[in-house]
């Protein structure tokens, strides 16, 4: 079903539709039941789900363990004591309202496609496209848009927005941006261009560079230097560390910055961040451990005030966690030498045993505090009162959380250079908050 999308005063909404869910049990949910599981993680209202389950929208469909037999489990008397087993599968049909996302008309042509355009898709789309052939297509993404379908976001992602404005029946992501990134993406058109770029992205990393651009607080050092520090993040739901194994991070997270500008009278500088690993966040993570975070990344700025008390909390909880993994391992705050990216350093840490956060009393305090204002936050945003009709969903104001969304970092130019040839090299214009 083709997605009806609206654009106005800068946000792009999708219509609702119905969809069902179908996906099965992760590790974590084990022994747990369905309902514990998606109040947790997703923060759905025990009456919510009730209705969903009487109503046979929400069931599990459990695999006998000889595998030939298949017994659906429905209802609420059924489905209030069933511990969720390893294989079981959840489907959920719900009325979805997705989120809303910024509609930035830099990264969009609102008067018409480009007929002119070398690149054969340019004249369907309104999303700039750098580079385009029979099996890939290179976009310079929109800040604040997901690259693909993920939890409450289906539609209105950089994949469901150029599928519905291109018709194209097949297109997937090469690798992944951050929500709030901007800048170059590689995408597949073809099922053997979706197999082989992300191998080579993922074999081939000695070879291929990927560069950012940032915008950071403070006068940025000058010299080049390189953080390598593992990297995780709060769940801010339910206090889970994200990013991780059971708490096991791996030490070879490195990230290499140069200063490219400063402005003295914002006290800002413009920094080139090259990725020697692809940890999710690491960059903006990374930028806040060198005391220069991303100015407008909520998330991950723990020095500038700002109205977002859940993120104010999540950034507070995390710093001091990682104080306390510097107390044991200070050279992970340490500006390194740029050479020693050559280090083959392969060995993890358990974030549990090196920091005991979990039963830390001020950091458990404050985990407690941080699930109980993100429950605040969430009813905040239901106080409009207004009820959908057709699944008698609360309403929830999305565009108060679109400024939280988009961030100064920009995928500025991705390369794959082997043996001395450059077998492709994709770069986009400077973003605009680059001129300071």
């Amino acid at each position: 079903m083709a997605a009806v999308y609206s654009i106005e005063n800068g946000v792009r909404r999708v219509l609702p539709y119905f969809h069902q869910t179908k996906v099965y049990a992760k590790g974590r949910w084990l022994n747990q039941t369905v309902v514990d599981v998606l109040s947790k993680e997703l923060s759905y209202s025990r009456e919510r789900l009730k209705r969903d389950i009487h109503q046979e929208q929400l069931y599990v469909v459990r695999t006998s363990k000889d595998g030939t037999e298949e017994v659906l489990h429905k209802g609420w008397d059924q489905l209030l004591d069933l511990k969720l087993r390893n294989k079981d599968l959840v489907l959920y049909t719900q009325h979805r309202h997705e989120p809303n996302v910024p509609h930035d008309t830099g990264y969009f042509d609102d008067e018409n496609c480009n007929h002119n355009s070398t690149f054969p898709s340019q004249c369907k789309t309104k999303m700039k496209i750098v580079y385009e052939d029979d099996e890939i297509m290179v976009i310079d993404k929109p800040s604040g848009i997901p690259c693909h379908p993920v939890r409450k976001y289906n539609h209105n992602t950089i994949l469901g927005i150029i599928k519905n404005e291109t018709g194209l029946d097949f297109l997937h992501n090469c690798h992944r941006l951050d929500k709030g990134t901007s800048g170059i993406l590689i995408l597949a058109k073809t099922k053997g261009a979706a197999s082989k770029y992300p191998r080579i992205i993922e074999r081939e990393k000695k070879y291929t560079t990927k560069q950012y651009l940032a915008r950071v607080e403070g006068d940025f050092p000058e010299n080049e230097f390189m953080i390598r520090c593992p990297v995780f993040a709060l769940n801010t739901a339910d206090g889970r560390i994200l990013h991780s194994n059971n708490n096991i991070l791996p030490t070879d997270t490195a990230t290499v910055f140069k200063r490219v500008s400063y402005n003295k009278n914002l006290n800002q500088s413009i920094v080139m961040c090259t990725a020697v690993t692809g940890k999710m966040h690491q960059i903006r993570i990374h930028l806040r451990l060198t005391g220069h975070p991303i100015v407008n990344d909520l998330h991950y700025n723990n020095i500038r005030e700002n109205n977002n008390v859940v993120l104010t909390l999540k950034n507070k909880i995390e710093t001091a966690i990682y104080e306390i993994l510097f107390a044991k391992y200070p050279h992970f705050k340490e500006r390194l030498n740029v050479a020693d990216a050559t280090d083959n350093v392969v060995s993890t840490i358990d974030l549990q045993l090196e920091t005991e956060f979990k039963i830390d009393p001020t950091i458990t305090k404050l985990v407690d505090r941080l699930k109980q204002t993100k429950l605040q936050h969430l009813s905040s945003l239901k106080l409009n009162g207004d009820i959908c009709e057709v699944c008698q969903q609360e309403l929830v104001d999305d565009d108060l959380d679109l400024a939280d969304q988009q961030i100064w970092l920009h995928s500025y130019q991705y390369s794959y250079v082997k043996d001395g040839d450059e077998i492709f090299n994709y770069k986009t214009a400077l973003p605009s908050w680059c001129n300071i």
